[in-house]
């Protein structure tokens, strides 16, 4: 029998469902996520978290379901999809805490993009509207306040 595994890693937790040809759930595990919120407007979880978690309930799914990895014939992935997160590829390790997708901290940013008339140039260029939600203006806030970041970015370029 063939086998899909599939893999959520939503905002409050991780989750892996093993389903049989048939579509039918024959195995699953679930492990909640922490979400932390150091200031108004700011929510974060730690990346490493993130990792640990899904690789913890792929293996309690597949072990539960008494498969082998050989036994997965496909993998389905769902994720957070704005959640950002900035690694040292080398160290493999996150250079800061993910910044969730519902942080608010780049809205000041954002507003001197409006403030400096680039609202239609930006939607022009990438269909999307100047929002906090999505990565690239969390990740200019991270290369503008995480030390190191900027340093490690200039090396790899």
């Amino acid at each position: 029998m063939s086998y899909l595994l599939s893999l959520d890693q939503g905002t409050t937790s991780s989750r892996a469902i093993i389903f049989d040809e048939h579509g039918k759930v024959y195995a699953s595990a679930q492990r909640e996520t922490q979400i932390k919120t150091p200031h108004s407007g700011w929510v974060e979880q730690d990346a490493m978290e993130i990792w640990t978690t899904q690789i913890t309930v792929v293996q309690q799914a597949i072990a539960s379901a008494r498969l082998l990895t050989k036994d997965i014939k496909a993998l389905g992935l769902t994720n957070q999809r704005e959640t950002t997160v900035v690694g040292d590829k080398r160290a493999g390790k996150p250079l800061a805490p993910a910044i969730v997708w519902q942080d608010r901290r780049a809205t000041d940013w954002c507003n001197l993009l409006v403030q400096n008339h680039l609202s239609e140039k930006i939607h022009t260029l990438t269909g999307l509207r100047i929002d906090p939600y999505f990565s690239a203006v969390k990740l200019v806030w991270l290369l503008e306040n995480v030390q190191g970041i900027t340093a490690l970015s200039e090396q790899i370029m």
